[in-house]
């Protein structure tokens, strides 16, 4: 968590200690409210509040969930896709953001009928 203010500038984390500290209990009790953490969520540490989320407790899956939620609420923008080309044999490369959903499928479902390990457990069967 310390490490996103570096790869994102815009971002701004606060800490507050809850347990010693009066005014910051006041600060997380308007934010339970706010969130609708159930009661029986409430008092778990660490809590992450992001929008309209709130992250309890702290993992690598954690992690990745709230980095990608914060990708979302910074660009704004629509799911990258990782790979727009892909090669196939015979055809060649394919530029999948240029094709029509229905061709794209065809496509793939052709390609997954020769599987050969597809084949195997249909001879098996």
């Amino acid at each position: 968590m310390r490490q996103l203010p570096e790869t994102y500038p815009t971002v701004e984390i606060k800490e507050y200690e809850v347990l010693y500290q009066p005014e910051n209990q006041k600060i997380l009790s308007d934010f339970y409210q706010k969130y609708q953490v159930p009661k029986g969520e409430q008092g778990i540490v660490p809590i992450i509040f992001l929008e309209e989320n709130y992250f309890l407790g702290f993992n690598e899956l954690i992690a990745k969930e709230i980095e990608d939620r914060l990708k979302e609420c910074l660009f704004d923008q629509e799911p990258v896709v990782s790979q727009k080309i892909i090669k196939i044999p015979i055809l060649g490369e394919i530029d999948i953001l240029k094709l029509s959903l229905p061709v794209l499928t065809i496509i793939l479902a052709a390609l997954d009928g020769f599987n050969p390990c597809a084949l195997w457990i249909m001879i098996f069967f």
